[in-house]
């Protein structure tokens, strides 16, 4: 057992700093990102995936838009209220009409296109 105040060991010591770093340049992004998206720069946001990308894309719209929960709670029905609760796990389990009910409130859209896979022929 080491005594209070003594060094720690060089290598705990250098993987934490490695730990913390990342974490801060993580931070960093996120924040640059935030900004860029409630800077008003971006004007659409690629969507690959209704049930991975999509739930995420609208947490960015309502950042471009600059509503808090509260105000996107205030634009969606009754019953579709609690931002709170679908932002803390990333809207993940969202619903299709969830996810509709909140582009409306947010005042965006989706392009249909669905891509088609396109058919290995045989040789």
């Amino acid at each position: 057992m080491t005594e209070p105040g003594a060094a720690a060991d060089p290598l705990v010591q250098a993987a934490m700093v490695a730990q913390y770093q990342s974490q801060l340049e993580e931070f960093r992004h996120d924040l640059e990102e935030y900004e860029t998206v409630r800077s008003g720069r971006v004007v659409g946001l690629d969507v690959e995936s209704l049930t991975a990308a999509l739930p995420e894309a609208l947490i960015r719209a309502q950042i471009a838009a600059g509503l808090t929960q509260k105000d996107l709670g205030a634009r969606l029905s009754p019953k579709e209220q609690p931002v709170k609760r679908y932002e803390s796990t990333r809207n993940s389990g969202a619903s299709l009409e969830r996810a509709q009910a909140v582009m409306e409130a947010l005042g965006v859209g989706i392009r249909e296109h669905l891509a088609l896979s396109t058919p290995e022929k045989s040789s």
